[in-house]
C-alpha cells in the first residue's frame, strides 16, 4: 500500500526538520564539550608552568618574576558568591586568603630577589610582613592594622601639606575656585592595585581590606 505524495512528502519534511534539531542539538553539546576541553588543557597547562616556576626553572626566574609569582600567590583570585535574600550575585577578581603552602612559597620567592635588583626595596616591604603571617599569625592581624592606620594618617599629612602649599601659591598652577582659592588638580587615577588602601595593606585580601577600610570610612 502506497502513502499518498502529500503524506510522503509532510513525513520528509517531518524528518528532515528532525534531522536538523538533532544536528543542532549536537553541534551544541560538541562545541560546550569542545569549550570545556580547551579549559580543561588551559588549566593543565598553567599548573604545568607554576609547577615548573617552583621547582627546576625556579632559579631561572629575573627578579621581576620573582615578585610578580610571589604577589599572585598572596592574592588569589576567584569568583565570590553573595546571596542577599532571593538575590545572588558574584563577584570575579575576588582575593582570597593564600593557603600555607602559597605563602610559603611567596615567601620564598622575595627571598630569591638579590638586594639592588629590580623588585628588592618592594619585596623588602612585604616580606616581614609575610614571614609574621607565617611564623606568629595570631599576632599578624593587630601589626596589620596598626601600620595600615599609620600609612593611611601618613598619607593624609602629607596630602594636606600639599593642598597648604598650593594654596598658596601666586599664581595659581592648578584649580582656581570662585572664591580665589588655589587648589591641586591630579591628572592620575587610582587602579585597584595603586590606591593607598591596597598600598597601605599590600598582603590583605578582598575581606580583609574592607575590614580595614571601615575603619577610615574617609580615606580616599
Amino acid at each position: 500500500m502506497h502513502l499518498p505524495r502529500f503524506a510522503l512528502t509532510r513525513r520528509r519534511a517531518a524528518l528532515a526538520v528532525l534531522g536538523a534539531l538533532a544536528f543542532g542539538v549536537m553541534a551544541a553539546a560538541w562545541q560546550r564539550l569542545d569549550s570545556k576541553w580547551e579549559a580543561y588543557k588551559f588549566a593543565r597547562w598553567q599548573e604545568r608552568q607554576i609547577a615548573w616556576f617552583q621547582g627546576d626553572g625556579f632559579d631561572t626566574l629575573t627578579p621581576a618574576a620573582h615578585y610578580y609569582w610571589a604577589m599572585r600567590l598572596v592574592h588569589p583570585r576567584t569568583n565570590k558568591v553573595f546571596q542577599i535574600g532571593k538575590n545572588t550575585s558574584v563577584v570575579g577578581g575576588w582575593i582570597a586568603e593564600p593557603s600555607t603552602d602559597a605563602l610559603k612559597t611567596a615567601i620564598r620567592h622575595l627571598e630569591a630577589i638579590s638586594p639592588g635588583s629590580d623588585g628588592y626595596l618592594k619585596a623588602a616591604e612585604v616580606l616581614p610582613f609575610l614571614r609574621l603571617k607565617r611564623d606568629r599569625p595570631q599576632d599578624f592581624p593587630a601589626v596589620e592594622q596598626a601600620r595600615f592606620l599609620s600609612c593611611i594618617a601618613s598619607f593624609k599629612a602629607e596630602r594636606a601639606k600639599i593642598q597648604e602649599q598650593v594654596a598658596r601659591e601666586r599664581p595659581c598652577r592648578h584649580l582656581l575656585t570662585r572664591d580665589g582659592k588655589c587648589i591641586p588638580f591630579d591628572f592620575s587615577h587610582d587602579t585597584p592595585d595603586t590606591a593607598i588602601e591596597v598600598v597601605c595593606a599590600p598582603v590583605a585580601g578582598s575581606e580583609r581590606l574592607a575590614q580595614l577600610k571601615a575603619l577610615v570610612q574617609d580615606a580616599p
